[in-house]
């Protein structure tokens, strides 16, 4: 981690104001440089009720950017074990990790960074060259020079359909029904054999999984908490966009319905979940309100950098969700990004370059290596 100084003050605009965007934007205004972040939603980020996996990289980046992390940041899960049908035990093992639901992450690095540097409701329509930099336009007509643009804009990634139009996410043969629900919803037997636990049961052609996560405001108080589960089934691609990606009022969507699932889909997945789930699983998908129901995508970038742009994060690497490392390759490519900024001042183009491979390096392995977790977890046994 870096505290030197950018020499030239250089310009930075980040397009993309969720975590692997505030990640940046913290870690280069800390090296000195001038950056600001455009967010395309209007007002706060829209809430995205999941985990995340809190590593230690990610505590010692809270830490050095003054935010405050105490033993208490998530709830620990002490065990990963694997169950069968009937709830039996198949495996288990020591394990430490601490999950946090992305909202509270996201309001702690929202709140670290300056202010009047985060610009919602500003869309990018456009990437081109100015005088020695790259300009930014957006919707309003508003039009940026910067000497660096970072496209830490997601999987729907804009800056990525501009500097790269023929990198699309790819279907990776299988959907996540997803949702959280609170403990207090639970019955004792279910708390007791997923609690502070992360919990695994695979099927054929299927898997699901479960941890707790902080409740809404934040509580890791034992009975304040949420589960969050993550149901992966095997699904055509002819299936994925048509009927599970059709929400109740009969909308379309191209990635994912979250809420407003039909009830007849609801309910003939419940008839499945009846048959094919453990008990305490069972109860998860049961009892869950709003729930989400998103198709897998693989996506990987022949580049990263592209004269003074880049993409960082999901917008250039998705990783399947196995890896638990999304939210750790954003952040590290990041960090490595402003350290080769500060390593050469004023030389946007070169840091970049020093920067690029390695990072596909890392995203590379990354996603060979979720592709084999996953081929495994969904093999029979």
């Amino acid at each position: 981690m870096t505290d030197s100084s950018c020499e030239h003050s250089t310009k930075v605009v980040i397009i993309g104001g969720s975590i692997g965007g505030l990640c940046a934007g913290l870690a280069l205004h800390a090296a000195g440089c001038d950056v600001e972040i455009r967010e395309r939603s209007a007002g706060d980020h829209p809430s995205r009720g999941s985990g995340v996996v809190v590593r230690n990289e990610m505590e010692v980046f809270l830490e050095h950017h003054g935010i405050p992390v105490s033993a208490s940041i998530g709830v620990p899960s002490w065990i990963r074990q694997r169950i069968d049908l009937d709830g039996n035990m198949l495996d288990r093992e020591a394990a430490f990790t601490r999950y946090e639901s992305w909202d509270a992450l996201h309001q702690r690095l929202r709140a670290a960074f300056p202010e009047e540097r985060y610009h919602t409701g500003s869309r990018l329509t456009g990437i081109g060259d100015s005088d020695g930099g790259v300009r930014a336009r957006f919707a309003d007509g508003r039009e940026i020079d910067c000497d660096l643009l970072v496209g830490a804009d997601g999987i729907g990634s804009t800056c990525r359909a501009i500097l790269l139009p023929e990198a699309v996410p790819e279907y990776a043969g299988y959907v996540a029904w997803h949702g959280t629900i609170a403990e207090e919803a639970l019955p004792l037997r279910t708390v007791k054999a997923l609690g502070e636990k992360h919990t695994l049961y695979q099927g054929y052609g299927m898997q699901m999984v479960a941890f707790m996560i902080p409740g809404t405001d934040g509580d890791t108080t034992p009975g304040n908490r949420r589960m969050d589960w993550s149901w992966y089934v095997k699904t055509p691609e002819g299936d994925a966009p048509a009927s599970l990606m059709t929400d109740s009022h009969g909308a379309v969507h191209e990635r994912g319905v979250h809420g407003n699932i039909p009830d007849e889909l609801r309910e003939r997945q419940l008839q499945m979940a009846r048959a094919l789930l453990p008990p305490a699983f069972l109860d998860l998908f049961e009892r869950t309100g709003d729930m989400s129901i998103m198709k897998v995508v693989d996506l990987g970038v022949p580049a990263m950098a592209f004269g003074q742009a880049c993409l960082i994060g999901d917008a250039a690497f998705t990783l399947r969700p196995q890896t638990s490392s999304g939210t750790a390759k954003a952040l590290a490519d990041a960090l490595t990004l402003a350290e080769r900024i500060a390593e050469h001042p004023g030389d946007v183009p070169a840091a970049l370059a020093a920067w690029e491979p390695g990072r596909i390096a890392d995203g590379r392995r990354l996603q060979l290596w979720g592709r084999a977790l996953d081929d495994r977890a969904r093999s029979p046994r």
